[in-house]
């Protein structure tokens, strides 16, 4: 239907057109051709060529010359997006087995390099030749199963001691150094993390309760100080008798 309305209205345009007066520099044929074009026909003639129609927005205007306009872009700003940076869970430095020999061979001062766990490097050889020539050894460059032994036992001691002597006063620190003399003292099995948890509570529980002291989950200054001092009394008679027996092997 619309389609039939269109046609109707340009027909009746075209009518219009042809019974208005022509302009003085008009001529019939010109008002024909226009009209024609209106209506979508192909006119040749000498004077005029049929040219295609420009569209400008799905409406249709003809014109001699084809003119082709370009819609206008427009240009979005963009603005950055902001994205929130997702909080990664910081797992606590694990020593391993090598990693712990780097360790109680640097406290010892045979070895000055990277605790990186690399015993076959030149530094580890060299730190464990001193090692033997320090206790009257064999000067070798290498372990045997007892002294690796030993030396894990001593890094695991050393890296407990560190623990106990961190200076910060936040609550990961605070927690740190409570795992790690409850560990010292026997009653703290995991990780020192820093996170009390139920493990740490449950410690805390049994150190109270064989102590004699009121079994709760928490500590008190005094108590806390008091473990403090003792695992540090304890670790340090541990790391002496781990070296007297590194000596003698």
């Amino acid at each position: 239907m619309k389609k039939i309305f269109s046609i109707i209205a340009i027909i009746a345009g075209g009518v219009v057109t042809l019974s208005t007066p022509l302009l003085p520099d008009e001529s019939v044929e010109w008002r024909v051709y226009h009209i024609a074009r209106l209506m979508s026909y192909k006119v040749y003639d000498t004077k005029y060529e049929y040219v295609e129609p420009v569209y400008y927005n799905k409406v249709h205007y003809h014109r001699k010359k084809p003119v082709y306009i370009h819609s206008k872009k427009i240009y979005k700003k963009k603005y950055k997006k902001h994205y929130r940076v997702p909080k990664i869970k910081t797992t606590p430095h694990i020593l391993t087995k090598d990693m712990k020999i780097h360790l109680a061979l640097k406290k010892l001062g045979f070895y000055k390099g990277k605790i990186d766990g690399n015993l076959y490097s030149y530094e580890t050889k060299s730190a464990i030749k001193k090692m033997h020539l320090e206790y009257q050894k064999e000067p070798t460059s290498y372990l045997n199963n007892k002294e690796k032994d030993t030396l894990i036992y001593l890094g695991t001691l050393f890296n407990l001691n560190k623990i106990l002597l961190l200076k910060g006063s936040d609550e990961r620190s605070h927690y740190k150094r409570i795992q790690a003399a409850l560990k010292i003292e026997g009653f703290y099995f995991n990780i020192v993390d820093g996170i009390l948890g139920n493990n740490t509570r449950k410690a805390i529980y049994d150190y109270k309760d064989a102590k004699g002291l009121t079994p709760t989950y928490n500590l008190s200054f005094k108590e806390e100080s008091e473990l403090l001092n003792d695992a540090k009394m304890v670790n340090d008679k541990n790391i002496e008798e781990a070296v007297e027996t590194l000596s003698s092997i």
